[in-house]
């Protein structure tokens, strides 16, 4: 996969920043991202196919494995070690300034926009951004329906890490959402 890494324009830049999710959420979204590109005549069953690849059916399957597979037998092994590979580089130190919680979308690029211009007028862009996520898994409802107390666990486990450092929990609502934008610099890891 191509990375900003390797890109010069990225080093570059004054500031950086990613978006990060409730990482139950997250691996909802993973399973069950479903993309039909005609003009290719492809489909996508999954991230990067993961459903394909790994011949998977459910979502409990799903996340049997990816809690369980060594990170180097799943289909892009930087996202089995850590959901939020993004923000490291090879090796484990941050890359970005800043991550966005998916949650809080709209209020945090409302910051960032503040924090690079001194004239707000001409940088707004709450205008082009959706209210909410508009996310196919939703017609399923609230991401907490499709996880048994076995799989809560089984993610708790693997995404121990994520889980603390960015203070999500199970519940969307312990989400602390006075933080809708996390200055990573600041954060002992």
């Amino acid at each position: 996969w191509p990375s900003y890494l390797d890109d010069p324009c990225f080093h570059a830049a004054d500031l950086s920043f990613t978006i990060i999710r409730n990482p139950y959420d997250l691996l909802v979204s993973y399973y069950s991202h479903y993309n039909v590109v005609e003009a290719k005549n492809w489909t996508d069953r999954g991230w990067a196919h993961v459903n394909g690849y790994h011949q998977l059916t459910h979502f409990d399957e799903f996340v049997r494995l990816y809690c369980s597979c060594d990170p180097e037998d799943w289909h892009v092994p930087s996202l089995n070690r850590n959901l939020f590979g993004q923000i490291f580089d090879d090796n484990n130190k941050l890359s970005v300034d800043y991550a966005i919680r998916l949650e809080n979308l709209h209020e945090g690029l409302t910051i960032l926009t503040d924090m690079l211009t001194e004239d707000d007028s001409d940088c707004r862009i709450e205008s082009i951004l959706p209210i909410d996520n508009p996310s196919r898994h939703r017609h399923v409802g609230p991401y907490q329906n499709l996880y048994t107390s076995e799989l809560q666990e089984l993610v708790e486990k693997k995404c121990s890490a994520e889980l603390s450092i960015f203070n999500y929990t199970f519940l969307e609502e312990n989400i602390n959402r006075n933080s809708p934008i996390i200055d990573l610099k600041t954060l002992d890891l």
